[in-house]
């Protein structure tokens, strides 16, 4: 994928912030442009029931040093800097589904130039 969008893997950011964009807002519309092909998507899981989807969001809290609870139990969402990493690791799980899912919609709505289709399905 990353070498019919005209990366490398060298061109992998390794801060936080930037990695998603790379994919989402770079390679994506590039890999689409390059080979007509309507992908759309990250792996990431998200269910009710899943210990997936938790340990998918763990990986964001991470990012922003998020523990929910201390060694005593004690809930550390209370305490400001953790509550705001929290905030921080929720807006960019959605963020990183919502970019993808509006592109998909651009292309359905016929807006979308890194589809050689943009025709508006009936």
């Amino acid at each position: 994928m990353l070498a019919q969008a005209g990366f490398k893997v060298s061109d992998i950011p390794t801060k936080w912030e930037d990695y998603w964009s790379f994919w989402c807002d770079k390679v994506q519309p590039a890999y689409r442009k390059a080979t007509g092909s309507r992908v759309y998507g990250v792996g990431q899981p998200m269910g009710v029931e899943s210990t997936d989807s938790f340990q998918s969001f763990y990986t964001f809290m991470d990012a922003y040093n998020v523990k929910l609870v201390d060694d005593d139990g004690k809930l550390w969402s209370t305490i400001p800097r953790f509550a705001t990493g929290l905030i921080h690791a929720l807006k960019d799980y959605n963020d990183t589904t919502s970019r993808l899912h509006a592109a998909l919609l651009h292309h359905l709505e016929g807006s979308d130039t890194t589809s050689p289709s943009t025709t508006r399905p009936s």
